[in-house]
């Protein structure tokens, strides 16, 4: 995986003191750009107080904050010795461009695997966008079968979801 680059220059400015959080912007993109994960590392046993196995990162809505919070446990884990991993079972407004949540989180953390299962195109819960598509939502086995397959390969395997707790990602096996 390629080291991180810094931040994205075609995000906008939230609201806030420019200044300060522009050095803290170039502070926390220093740190990161200096911890660089070694693709060669293996798994190593857990210390005490460490987060292992498979964590799920969800909020209460959409734009609370996933997406920052899943790259910066990432990027901790990782200059902890932790493989980590990271899932995103599904995108959705991939229509509107820009970078999706995977984009992000390779750029700010450079996780050993970062991978999304499944896109669509209108902003909406993965579901509901999967049917306004005319695409195949996402089955709750084989989102579970791919986790697994990153869990044995990885120490730690975040799982950031999209919206709030309760959006509709996808059908169980009978529909």
């Amino acid at each position: 995986s390629p080291g991180p680059i810094g931040p994205i220059p075609d995000l906008p400015a939230g609201p806030g003191p420019s200044a300060a959080g522009e050095q803290l912007s170039q502070e926390i993109a220093a740190e990161l750009s200096a911890q660089s994960p070694d693709p060669a590392a293996q798994a190593r046993p857990a210390e005490a107080g460490e987060w292992r196995g498979i964590v799920l990162v969800t909020g209460t809505d959409t734009d609370v904050g996933k997406t920052i919070v899943t790259a910066a446990v990432a990027a901790a884990a990782q200059a902890a010795g932790l493989r980590v991993a990271v899932i995103k079972p599904g995108q959705t407004g991939i229509a509107e461009g820009g970078p999706t949540d995977i984009d992000l989180i390779r750029r700010l953390a450079a996780p050993h695997t970062a991978r999304t299962l499944a896109s669509y195109p209108d902003p909406l819960a993965p579901l509901a966008a999967a049917r306004v598509a005319n695409l195949p939502p996402l089955e709750l086995y084989e989102v579970v079968d791919a986790i697994r397959t990153e869990a044995a390969d990885h120490d730690l395997v975040l799982v950031e979801g999209a919206g709030g707790l309760l959006v509709p990602m996808g059908v169980r096996p009978s529909g």
